[in-house]
């Protein structure tokens, strides 16, 4: 008599969490249990790969995620966009003569607020460069 091990196979299936972002090289993979597997993410234009999940845990944070099949898994690439920051800076025209808040880090398609506040003996004129034509003191930038 003649005997053989018996093998016993694992099918890894690899989903999206948004087909629109991204996708995955090889979506389900049958090998043989102890086979080493190579999973692909791959993030369209203005996306970008996050990680890979397992019922909701984190597993890897490559796009190309390797392990040693011990069993039948889904997994999830999870993609998001790429978010643009920009930095709005203002200072007054003269030192001394008042403060101006609202500066700092805003992402694509939010709203910078800046507000001109004057020191004692000064008062708000207006605002200078890209921002003429507006004698309030709030200024609202659109990014």
């Amino acid at each position: 008599a003649v005997f053989a091990p018996e093998i016993h196979y694992d099918t890894i299936i690899s989903l999206v969490n948004d087909p629109l972002m991204g996708y995955v090289e090889t979506p389900q993979v049958i090998c043989p249990n102890g086979s080493s597997v190579e999973l692909k993410a791959v993030a369209y234009d203005n996306y970008q790969f996050v990680s890979w999940t397992e019922d909701g845990l984190i597993v890897s944070q490559e796009a190309s995620y390797k392990f040693v099949s011990q069993s039948s898994r889904e997994l999830v690439a999870n993609f998001e966009p790429v978010v643009t920051y920009f930095t709005v800076e203002a200072t007054p025209s003269m030192g001394g003569a008042g403060t101006i808040s609202g500066a700092g880090q805003y992402a694509k398609d939010e709203t910078a607020t800046l507000i001109a506040t004057p020191n004692d003996g000064y008062e708000f004129v207006g605002w200078c460069e890209s921002m003429t034509g507006n004698s309030s003191e709030i200024k609202e930038i659109n990014l």
